[in-house]
């Protein structure tokens, strides 16, 4: 490529429009790539504030008669199950982009990091961190966001276990048993249904990663 007065195959012009789109080319990938991490850290965030408001519900019926509370823990029940329907929908729509980011996270940064060690330019070096960044932050979040899914969804057996669920009727009491015992399997997220997708199984991508990289160093 030949410019009026400048020779952009010539240094230095060579390495600074090698380095300007090297500085471009990352955030133009996470541009195209952003509406999808939205929408899932969207919509895992609001599965989580499902489960935070029904675990405030819980824990405010002390002071309702039993009249009250009755009324208000068969809207709890419902909700639990409306929020296990979410969970479903969930898995049904990202297990699968779930498994490909898994693939696509161990593989991608080793790669890039044996790359850049065998090639000094500037440029592609600067490419080459933008791009593990992109990857290890991206996959982090979705991990983390989808382990606090799986956490909150227990915590609602300990919200229910913690109301004040001794001196009411028998009525009440076969809610709060409803409510405990659907508690008890933990709502997870999974990659395509082979692996639980959590903090653990970031920790061991990351030695999975590590273990590529020296092998194909």
């Amino acid at each position: 490529m030949e410019l009026p007065f400048i020779s952009v195959n010539e240094n230095p012009y060579w390495d600074i429009f090698s380095t300007l789109q090297a500085v471009w080319l990352a955030p133009s990938i996470l541009l195209s790539y952003i509406s999808y991490l939205c929408i899932i850290f969207t919509t895992i965030s609001f599965g989580i504030l499902l489960m935070k408001d029904l675990q405030f519900k819980l824990g405010n019926m002390n002071e309702k008669n039993d009249l009250e509370a009755y009324e208000y823990i068969k809207n709890c029940v419902k909700q639990h199950v409306m929020i296990i329907k979410y969970h479903r929908q969930m898995e049904v729509l990202f297990s699968l982009g779930s498994c490909a980011e898994v693939c696509n996270f161990c593989i991608i940064p080793c790669v890039i990091i044996v790359y850049s060690t065998m090639d000094y330019d500037l440029a592609f070096l600067m490419t080459d961190i933008q791009l593990a960044v992109i990857a290890v932050s991206s996959t982090f979040f979705n991990f983390w966001l989808a382990n606090n899914f799986c956490v909150e969804s227990l915590n609602i057996a300990y919200a229910a276990y913690n109301s004040n669920w001794i001196d009411r009727n028998k009525e009440f009491r076969k809610y709060i048993v409803l409510i405990m015992t659907m508690s008890q399997k933990p709502l997870q997220l999974t990659a395509a249904g082979l692996k639980p997708i959590n903090m653990e199984f970031f920790l061991a991508i990351l030695r999975a990663a590590y273990s590529l990289f020296t092998v194909l160093q």
